[in-house]
């Protein structure tokens, strides 16, 4: 225990039951929304709330799906949930990996449409699935799929699994004062400033890589949708949104994925 800080156990913070963390999170989303992130949210439900199409119903409602993890995220980043984010956007951006593959390829989304049917196709899915849907992504687009890969990657490090890189984001380590033999864990339940702005971040990033998938399954739609000045003036404020960030405090070694 000697290599961490030592508190009393009469200095801990206090527990909050659930109406007080509640009422946290209520007055975090009473906060002014990121206009980088209000920008994404625009782009993104301008082109999905336009994609009703005949026989591929399933895969719009696959797109859906992600688009409503994605807003999820930016809830959860706005109330400071920071830590279950990673969690949300992961499976946003799987989402539309699959997206993707069954708009391509009929016979795969007959396999995912069919994998309850019996433990085996359950299986053969759940094997075979992933792999075809990032090999899908990587013949139209190479370098978006490699940074698809590294953003996932990013969130299953981070909270996207229950990995120690997740655990050690949330959790700050204190030697007993008071009993050599013992310590305490003070786990954050809501974020800090710098935690819900490595979310906002991971939030945005996410967003571009779901634009990015969009334009290659509906490249007519994101032209006569105007999505491409959209997407232009989201990111541009997210980098007014990172410059602000990295000007208002000390240079550190850039953590982030930077990626799509």
């Amino acid at each position: 225990m000697a290599e961490y800080p030592k508190l009393r156990a009469d200095e801990l913070p206090g527990w909050s039951d659930l109406g007080k963390y509640l009422e946290d999170a209520r007055l975090n989303l009473g906060g002014p929304i990121p206009l980088c992130v209000n920008g994404a949210d625009k782009a993104l439900g301008t082109l999905v709330r336009n994609l009703g199409q005949g026989d591929a119903l399933r895969v719009v409602g696959l797109v859906n799906y992600a688009y409503s993890n994605w807003r999820a995220a930016a809830l959860l980043g706005q109330t400071g949930n920071a830590h279950q984010v990673p969690l949300v956007l992961r499976a946003a951006l799987e989402g539309m990996l699959y997206a993707n593959l069954f708009l391509r390829d009929e016979n795969w989304k007959k396999r995912w449409e069919a994998r309850h049917s019996s433990k085996t196709a359950a299986d053969r899915f759940r094997k075979e699935g992933p792999a075809a849907a990032r090999a899908a992504l990587k013949k139209v687009d190479h370098e978006l799929e490699k940074s698809i890969k590294h953003i996932i990657q990013y969130l299953i490090d981070f909270g996207g699994h229950a990995n120690i890189g997740a655990i050690e984001a949330s959790s700050t380590y204190f030697a007993n004062a008071e009993d050599a033999d013992s310590g305490f864990v003070v786990f954050t339940q809501l974020a800090g400033e710098r935690r819900r702005y490595e979310a906002t971040v991971s939030i945005l990033e996410s967003a571009g890589a779901i634009l990015k998938i969009l334009r290659h399954m509906w490249p007519d739609r994101y032209m006569l949708l105007g999505i491409e000045n959209l997407e232009r003036e989201y990111r541009l404020l997210a980098r007014i949104f990172i410059e602000l960030d990295k000007a208002s405090r000390p240079a550190e070694p850039d953590d982030l994925t930077g990626k799509a």
